[in-house]
C-alpha cells in the first residue's frame, strides 16, 4: 500500500491564494477542465462518467 504524504500549507501560501479573485480561480479551473478533456483517453472518460452516475 502506498502511503500518501500529507500536504500542509503555510499561512503565507493561504493568504496568497485568498488574494486571487474568484473569477481568476474559476478561469483556471475551466482551462484545466478543457485540457483534461483533450488528453484523457476515451476509456477513462467512460469510467469517470459511470462513477459519476453512481454518485462518486
Amino acid at each position: 500500500m502506498i502511503k500518501k504524504k500529507k500536504r500542509e500549507f503555510l499561512d503565507e501560501e493561504l493568504r496568497e491564494y485568498r488574494a486571487i479573485p474568484a473569477k481568476k480561480k474559476l478561469e483556471f479551473l475551466a482551462r484545466m477542465n478543457a485540457f483534461l478533456a483533450k488528453v484523457t483517453p476515451p476509456k477513462s472518460k467512460r469510467l469517470w462518467k459511470k462513477l459519476k452516475q453512481e454518485g462518486y
